[in-house]
């Protein structure tokens, strides 16, 4: 996975091209400003299609799960996957390792929206196969909140400051998963909500300071 570059709050430039490398940067405001509309729209759908409230409410929390499910799948067996090519270390670097070799990189903590563009087609023709066209669209739009409040959540343990708990406690769990010395390590992050669960094993126990400052270790 590589080490973290502690000193460095921003990561290197992707690509010569400079539409591409400005693809590859987004600010975190811009995930629920530009996707919430969006999960306004399909939920709304599916209610003037002849659903009650309370039934979209279940389709939105179906959604949410789904997505948890696909993302815990990813973390865990994607992600942290050892690779070894020169393409498949590159590919893997792209989605995931640089953000753990500058994971305080705060251009670089969120899905760019151009990317999450492209994911939403299998994912909405995924989520077409197992539902109803009156479902459909608010099961999709649940699985799209559930990713507007993982990738906000996700940048908030990087750079908010919680003064309470259980925020504190999740900040510094995720932040013992960047700056840990770890023999092996899979992590996931399966959430409802702002929950945040990570699985962690075979940790080193001795502590080190965290990108905040705050003194962090794991518990065997």
């Amino acid at each position: 996975m590589g080490s973290p570059a502690y000193c460095k709050q921003e990561g290197p430039r992707f690509f010569e091209n400079d539409v591409m490398e400005f693809l590859t940067r987004t600010v975190w405001w811009a995930v629920p400003t530009i996707w919430l509309p969006v999960v306004f729209y399909f939920v709304t759908m599916s209610m003037r299609m002849g659903h009650t409230l309370p039934q979209v409410a279940v389709m939105v929390m179906t959604g949410i799960l789904v997505w948890t499910l696909i993302e815990y799948t990813l973390h865990r067996f994607l992600f942290h996957i050892e690779t070894k090519s020169y393409w498949t270390n590159t590919v893997h670097y792209l989605l995931h390792g640089c953000h753990h070799k500058h994971p305080m990189d705060g251009l670089r903590l969120v899905f760019p929206p151009a990317a999450t563009a492209i994911l939403l087609f299998p994912f909405w023709n995924l989520v077409r196969l197992f539902t109803t066209a009156t479902t459909c669209p608010a099961i999709f739009g649940g699985g799209l909140l559930g990713y507007v409040i993982y990738d906000c959540t996700h940048y908030y343990l990087h750079h908010g400051k919680p003064t309470k708990e259980p925020a504190k406690h999740l900040k510094r769990y995720h932040l013992n998963h960047h700056f840990r010395i770890q023999q092996w390590v899979s992590v996931s992050h399966l959430h409802c909500g702002t929950m945040y669960l990570g699985h962690c094993h075979h940790q080193q126990k001795p502590r080190r300071r965290a990108a905040d400052g705050s003194s962090v270790s794991f518990a065997s």
